[in-house]
């Protein structure tokens, strides 16, 4: 074979394997791309599932999370209303009075803040111009052991501005308070002192508790002889006294036919008395929260909402005041509803309770005083004359939704969806 062919057949095979090697290293480089792409997705596979992992955790984590911060929350709640009245009342500790106490306190102490001195101003007025005694009737319950608290410190106030002014004539002397409130006249007693450092010293104001029948659960007496004991209280003092009658109930129910105020209760002689007192008095004052206030039901949707029933020995349903024609006294509907007057507050719009103040207030048109109102229209005017709604703009309530629930409505069965929205408005 000539050399030329020699090298050109070298030449040949040269490219040959030349190409061969390229191809295995094409094939090889191809082979690393895909196990690389396959590397990369089962990488992705992985991270994703860690990812949906650790998302599951987290998410688990913060499900945990947030009910023990609830809980926490709910504590601490509970703790501060435990604790927000706990100076007044720790010689009722363990009674269901203490309990009650601290539902709605920083309202029950607002709504007495603000009506006892125009309360004062209108006894002082009175006695005055028609020369007669004033006598209060005070109900039981916490709201009038509030009431009392605060009347005592501004007892304490007026018969101070009277000596200082060196009046002749103390009217304070010619007003008295008679009551069946076990612990409002223990209140009264610490708070009502002329001199409040001296334990001998004479209260500012004559105090009588009424007899009758002790209950414990309630702190207050009642009975038989504690409804004759007004009676008797009443006939003494018919041609110089006027008896004003202070109460609340554990509901107020709002009548639906004529609007009016009514007291409901239940239990052991607690609706007998407040059907004496409001029937006796020459003028009513209903004290109430404005959580405590149903509008728009009768007394068997109440009872039935709160599940109550006479076949229940535990839950027996509440009773309400008549404030219909009396045969007794003799007293028509009229004069019965033309001295009932009530005393609550009113709700901002960004409020639980705000739409239910607006319906309460809509009852009663043309029918309510407030505190932009001239105060003169309470303590000068006849009862007659009063309007039925006195109402007062109430704020001092907490941000936090699940707190202001737990402060609006602390019975947990008015805490349903259905009693808030059917009963309250809200």
């Amino acid at each position: 074979m000539e050399q030329s062919q020699v090298l050109l057949l070298l030449g040949f095979v040269g490219l040959v394997i030349l190409a061969v090697d390229v191809a295995l290293r094409l094939k090889h480089l191809y082979k690393e791309d895909h196990y690389a792409k396959e590397r990369t997705k089962n990488e992705k596979e992985l991270l994703e599932y860690k990812k949906n992992c650790f998302d599951g955790e987290m998410n688990s984590l913060k499900e945990t999370a947030d009910v023990l911060a609830t809980k926490i929350k709910n504590e601490l709640i509970d703790s501060l209303l435990l604790s927000s009245h706990k100076a007044d009342s720790n010689s009722y500790s363990e009674s269901l009075f203490n309990d009650r106490l601290r539902h709605h306190i920083d309202e029950k102490k607002f709504l007495v803040n603000e009506f006892v001195p125009l309360l004062m101003d209108r006894c002082e007025y009175h006695i005055k111009k028609y020369n007669k005694k004033i006598c209060l009737l005070v109900d039981s319950g916490t709201t009038m052991f509030e009431f009392l608290k605060r009347f005592s410190e501004e007892a304490n106030l007026r018969n101070r501005a009277i000596m200082q002014a060196n009046e002749k004539e103390n009217w304070m002397e010619r007003m008295s308070v008679v009551t069946n409130n076990i612990p409002g006249i223990m209140i009264a007693m610490e708070k009502g002192r002329l001199n409040r450092v001296n334990r001998f010293s004479e209260m500012s104001f004559e105090c009588h508790l009424l007899q009758g029948k002790p209950l414990s659960t309630y702190g207050a007496v009642i009975g038989e002889e504690t409804e004759q004991a007004i009676e008797d209280l009443i006939e003494k003092g018919k041609d110089n006294t006027t008896f004003i009658g202070i109460t609340v109930g554990n509901w107020v129910r709002i009548r639906r036919n004529r609007p009016c105020a009514i007291p409901m209760a239940r239990g052991d002689g607690h609706l007998e008395f407040k059907q004496k007192l409001i029937e006796k008095s020459d003028e009513v004052f209903i004290i109430s929260p404005l959580g405590k206030i149903i509008t728009n039901r009768s007394k068997d949707e109440v009872n039935n909402a709160l599940g109550l029933s006479t076949d229940s020995r535990y839950k027996q349903p509440y009773g309400e005041v008549n404030t219909k024609n009396d045969s007794v006294t003799g007293r028509k509907e009229d004069d019965i509803l033309a001295k009932i007057k009530l005393v609550t507050t009113d709700r901002l719009n960004n409020r639980i309770l705000h739409k239910h103040a607006s319906i309460l207030k809509s009852l009663f048109i043309n029918k309510s005083y407030s505190d932009n109102n001239d105060k003169i229209n309470i303590t000068k005017g006849s009862i007659e004359n009063i309007k039925e709604l006195i109402i007062f703009q109430f704020d001092d309530l907490p941000k936090d939704i699940d707190y202001e629930k737990k402060i609006e409505f602390p019975h947990k069965e008015t805490r349903t969806t259905n009693n808030m929205r059917d009963l309250f408005n809200a």
